[in-house]
């Protein structure tokens, strides 16, 4: 009967590339794994342009390119994590195609990898998808498995009633 005041409360994530979705715990980084900056998935993929998985706004984008901070009009924040240790990177590898303050939505291209340089570098490119401010939204129906850049939900972020 109320199920528009539950739409006006749900945010629905897409995957940012094609690949396989994994639960945070298979991710080779304490910080993801143990949910230290937050809740969602990781992506493992080979190769794509990183889209926005939602609709809304750049608010940080890394000096080393290696992470992106989107936040929704209902202030849900995402961090994009582009790889493991890639911070280490210094930014070679990676082609940023927005700047902070864009506005975004579902499947606008984020950021371009060069992948020959990675494979070179050895570098393990799952990218965790993480909702940061879990004081005051959650996240639900997570997807694993197969999924395609911004047509496939990944999960749903749910604001906590004040």
């Amino acid at each position: 009967m109320f199920e528009f005041l539950r739409r006006n409360r749900e945010i629905t994530v897409y995957a940012p590339v094609d690949g396989q979705t994994v639960l945070l715990d298979e991710v080779p980084d304490k910080m993801f794994s143990q949910k230290i900056l937050g809740e969602g998935v990781a992506i493992k993929y080979e190769k794509g342009i990183i889209k926005s998985p939602i609709n809304g706004k750049v608010v940080m984008l890394a000096a080393t390119s290696h992470a992106i901070g989107l936040r929704t009009k209902e202030g849900a924040e995402l961090l994009l994590h582009l790889g493991i240790n890639t911070v280490e990177l210094k930014g070679n590898g990676f082609m940023p195609l927005v700047k902070e303050k864009d506005q975004v939505k579902v499947g606008s291209n984020l950021m371009k990898i060069d992948f020959d340089y990675m494979q070179q570098e050895q570098i393990n490119l799952i990218t965790p998808i993480i909702l940061t401010n879990k004081d005051k939204f959650t996240i639900s129906d997570i997807k694993t498995g197969s999924v395609k850049a911004a047509e496939t939900p990944i999960f749903t972020i749910n604001k906590i009633r004040s």
